[in-house]
């Protein structure tokens, strides 16, 4: 069994993932659990529940700007057609984002490297450059930014590696 201490804490949270925790956490307060099929990160009840549980120990967690933007968008093309407005769902996401201690960084696109915008565009960029600026790590669930991650030596984490430390920890 792993210690606590061996777990990364304040985590930089991609936008997938963050999308998929919410997108849970608003089905099951609610029971609209229809929602859950619009999720594409988060596949299961013990994926939810194993973030659930790393981002209460882990906290305070991180994102920057975009993801939130992004979080936006995903809202309005995955629910044309389902039962949730996107402002209730923000009123209601604003309390567990409070309780997990969210902060977001600002990285100013004119400050982003041009390779990376390329590569990546502005909100991936930004989360790498804020793991390297505070030597964090990002949990993703896109494989081409851990990949890159893992070249370059910025730590990187995946749903896979929470269920597996919530897992040792029981």
């Amino acid at each position: 069994m792993k210690s606590h201490k061996d777990f990364p804490r304040c985590p930089i949270v991609d936008t997938g993932p963050l999308f998929d925790f919410l997108i849970w956490e608003y089905a099951k307060h609610f029971t609209k659990l229809s929602l859950l099929s619009s999720t594409s990160c988060i596949k299961n009840e013990t994926e939810w529940k194993a973030i659930q549980w790393y981002f209460g120990y882990a906290k305070p967690i991180f994102t920057s700007p975009g993801v939130i933007a992004e979080i936006t968008g995903l809202l309005k093309s995955r629910m044309k057609f389902s039962d949730i407005e996107i402002g209730s769902f923000w009123l209601f996401a604003k309390q567990p984002l409070i309780q997990l201690g969210l902060d977001e960084e600002l990285i100013k696109f004119k400050d982003m490297e041009v390779h990376l915008i390329q590569q990546f565009f502005p909100t991936d960029t930004s989360l790498i450059k804020i793991a390297q600026q505070h030597q964090l790590h990002i949990f993703t669930a896109d494989g081409k930014l851990s990949s890159f991650c893992r070249k370059n030596n910025i730590s990187v984490l995946e749903i896979h590696d929470i269920v597996t430390f919530q897992q040792e920890s029981i």
